[in-house]
């Protein structure tokens, strides 16, 4: 889709053609592969200036396509547009109207295509160009420059003298686009519908021409391009295809100069966005090249060089830049918010708090498929929760409204579950018009929080409230703050214990004391390893651990029936959304009835046991977590089929809060 245009935003496209194809670019005979080589050894071609060539070359592309008005219309069970028509099988109607971004596209649904656990009819949307372009490389170049996109996306080829087809393809949508002489077809679907949309009609050979009915069809090729800016005013097509050895290669050419690339690096596909990055901080964009290779803008020859001795110097792990943790002291979330939600989680009261900042409206199901229907990239976004589980559970949205980014006009706010057992979840935004409209503008990814928009003297905020994955229970909140549609800052409070008052709660005999106090001096040490996972580090005086390197099986009578036992003990860390830490303990002896039922009888869950000796007897001990940093230690003494608690300990945490800010760059 059609979206603004960015600096920093690459495209991908990759050819497709027929078998035993190569060369599809024209790379395989020109540019010198560079490796290790002497840059000074290729030819250099400068255009006159920078900015003198950036101008010239983006007229001249935005003049190689031209928007063209084409009809559309239904005739029985084909939709016609231009020189194409699409059949359409018995079972789905086509519901078309006119393309809603100003231009001359036409968009469609096409009711009775979708699969019964799709929320919404496929979308499709048509649009035609008129192009002068005579060479596939400056089609290519004019086609990226007219729908930049932050995603990578890619360009398909079909067998024929006088026509060929592209197709981009971002993380949303694809787009297969028809070359025909000088006309330029642009088909468009979402990606979670292709099974169900344009490409399932391609394959059912139900997208031809209208003048000769020959059904479109292409092959796939390792071709592929994209377009970046290393430095303010050269823009670049990097090209990865076949050199003349046959390998793949990756072949830098200046936009406008496509007879050869002035550059060849020895590499096998396309970087991504993320392995451009400002490595050295001179204010242009660096290249890495898988894990190991680092190439550098050379702004005087307009070429990359090799990291080399550099490498070492700027790091590979320095392209990925992390975010500031302060600013100028501008801050944009007040202070005196983040310390009212500070005092309400130490005192207890943040749902008293909070509750009443809350300004956002939940949309219910009808009326979020309604905007679905009305928006193609609420569509997309919906298209989405398609086979989408969680665990063993169907995946859930919601959407919110609310003025997120404080410009007066109301937002979109949806939450959507990625799927898969660990609870990924996606927030993405669309940002209200005016006219009443939704543009998507951010996005980000977490795990499953509850969400809301809060209110805090006259500005808006996005509440997530933070969980401990393990423990599951909430451990604080993040907070938002946008503008225009995008996040500028991020601040985040937390709980953590400051100090824990421990009490002997109970003890059954003097001969017990000196245990318990024991275990009540030692308590938040064993607290510690538990949350660690490291319960093998704290060994009982009365256990050992068996022979093996495992870590996890010990010795012991358990019973005092004067029978050492075997056994498994060992701290499960949580992986997944429906499970939380806890203490795994086994043991196959007969008449452990009694004990498995000691381990398991106390308040909280299990995390770690131990079992020490005390007058004469062999006394299970358990930690068990009973809140977020609060725990209970029991002491059981199990004889033969009878146990009972000889001891119980509290530890109930004192709770502080601690405070992070992050601005966005």
């Amino acid at each position: 889709m059609k979206r603004k245009k960015h600096v920093w935003n690459m495209i991908m496209l990759a050819l497709l053609t027929a078998a035993g194809a190569s060369g599809l670019w024209g790379c395989a005979h020109g540019g010198e592969a560079l490796g290790g080589a002497d840059l000074g050894d290729m030819e250099e071609k400068l255009p006159e200036t920078a900015e003198m060539s950036e101008a010239k070359t983006r007229e001249s592309q935005s003049a190689l396509l031209r928007e063209k008005q084409q009809e559309a219309a239904i005739q029985e069970n084909k939709v016609i547009f231009g020189s194409l028509e699409i059949v359409l099988p018995e079972s789905a109607e086509a519901d078309l109207r006119e393309g809603r971004e100003g231009d001359a596209g036409v968009e469609m649904e096409l009711p009775g295509l979708e699969p019964e656990d799709a929320l919404l009819p496929p979308f499709i949307r048509l649009e035609c160009y008129e192009t002068e372009c005579e060479e596939e490389l400056s089609l290519a170049a004019a086609l990226l420059e007219e729908y930049q996109e932050e995603e990578m996306a890619t360009l398909l080829k079909l067998e024929s003298e006088e026509d060929y087809s592209f197709q981009l393809k971002t993380e949303d949508w694809q787009c297969l686009i028809l070359v025909r002489e000088r006309e330029v077809y642009l088909l468009w679907e979402i990606r979670a519908e292709e099974e169900f949309s344009i490409s399932s009609l391609v394959e059912e050979q139900r997208v031809r021409w209208t003048d000769t009915g020959e059904a479109i069809w292409y092959e796939e090729s390792g071709a592929s391009c994209m377009l970046a800016e290393p430095e303010e005013g050269r823009r670049l097509l990097f090209c990865s295809d076949l050199n003349e050895d046959g390998d793949n290669a990756l072949f830098l050419y200046r936009c406008g100069e496509y007879e050869e690339p002035f550059q060849e690096l020895d590499f096998d596909w396309l970087p991504g966005k993320e392995d451009l990055a400002d490595i050295n901080s001179d204010g242009c964009l660096d290249l890495r090249l898988g894990r190991n290779e680092l190439y550098i803008w050379d702004r005087e020859k307009q070429r990359y060089r090799p990291a080399g001795t550099e490498l070492a110097q700027y790091g590979l792990e320095s392209a990925e830049r992390e975010p500031e943790d302060e600013a100028d002291g501008a801050y944009q979330i007040p202070q005196e918010f983040l310390d009212l939600i500070g005092r309400a989680f130490e005192e207890g009261t943040e749902y008293e708090t909070l509750v009443g900042l809350r300004t956002d409206r939940e949309l219910s199901e009808e009326e979020a498929l309604e905007l679905g229907e009305a928006n193609p990239w609420i569509h997309a976004e919906l298209a989405k929760m398609r086979n989408v589980y969680v665990g063993p559970f169907k995946g859930g949205f919601a959407v919110l409204e609310a003025d997120l980014d404080n410009d007066g006009i109301s937002d979109l706010l949806m939450g959507r579950d990625e799927g898969g057992s660990g609870g990924f979840f996606s927030y993405v935004l669309f940002k209200g018009k005016a006219d009443g409209t939704y543009e998507r503008t951010s996005q980000m990814e977490c795990v499953r929080e509850e969400f809301c928009v809060l209110s805090f003297e006259g500005e808006n905020y996005l509440w997530l409230t933070t969980w401990d994955y393990g423990r599951k229970l909430y451990n604080g909140a993040d907070l938002y703050y946008y503008e225009n549609g995008g996040l500028v800052e991020q601040a985040s409070v937390r709980m953590v214990p400051e100090s824990c008052q421990v009490n002997v709660e109970e003890c059954q005999g003097e001969q017990w004391r000196a245990l318990a106090e024991q275990a009540a001096a030692a308590g938040s040490e064993y607290q510690e390893l538990a949350g660690l996972g490291e319960s093998w580090k704290w060994t009982g005086s009365a256990e050992q651990q068996a022979a093996g390197d495992d870590n996890q099986t010990y010795l012991c009578d358990l019973n005092n029936d004067g029978t050492e036992e075997q056994y498994q003990k060992a701290v499960w860390l949580s992986s997944n959304f429906y499970t939380e830490d806890g203490l795994h303990f086994s043991c196959e002896a007969e008449g452990m009835e009694a004990v498995k039922e000691a381990v398991w009888s106390g308040g909280g869950r299990p995390m770690m046991l131990w079992v020490d000796e005390a007058d004469g007897q062999n006394i299970i001990q358990v930690l068990s977590a009973t809140g977020l940093y609060d725990y209970e230690i029991s002491g059981y003494l199990v004889s033969g089929a009878e146990y009972e608690r000889v001891y119980r300990i509290t530890g109930a945490a004192e709770i502080g809060t601690v405070q992070h800010r992050e601005m966005q760059e």
